[in-house]
């Protein structure tokens, strides 16, 4: 392939997919690195819980906050689990999966009730 003929080619999706790639090899620390001098609020250097100890605190803090019988109920395990299940981001097809849901709800709780005449 000429460079001619690979320049004749590419597309805008392929500069796209491209720039996409290239955002995402871009290290947090290198980000952060610029924007402490620029905006200091905006970075955050968090390199996630202490399984241990944050989690405990930020139990009894949700337990405190809240005051609610039903949030006294949960467990280490139960908050754990959660904050193990937001590590990962969701994939395209659940994201579709929860507006599909959402707009599903919105329909139902949207339309009016329907009442019979007797």
């Amino acid at each position: 392939m000429t460079a001619a003929t690979f320049w004749k080619s590419y597309t805008i999706k392929d500069d796209i997919i491209n720039i996409t790639l290239a955002w995402n090899n871009v290290p947090e620390t290198a980000l952060n690195g610029v924007w402490r001098n620029l905006w200091p609020e905006v970075v955050h250097d968090f390199k996630g819980f202490d399984e241990g100890k944050d989690v405990k605190d930020i139990m009894n803090l949700v337990k405190e906050v809240i005051g609610d019988s039903g949030f006294q109920k949960i467990q280490d395990e139960d908050f754990t689990e959660l904050l193990v299940s937001l590590e990962d981001p969701l994939t395209s097809e659940e994201v579709l999966e929860m507006t599909e849901k959402h707009e599903e709800e919105e329909e139902a709780t949207d339309k009016p009730k329907q009442w019979g005449r007797n």
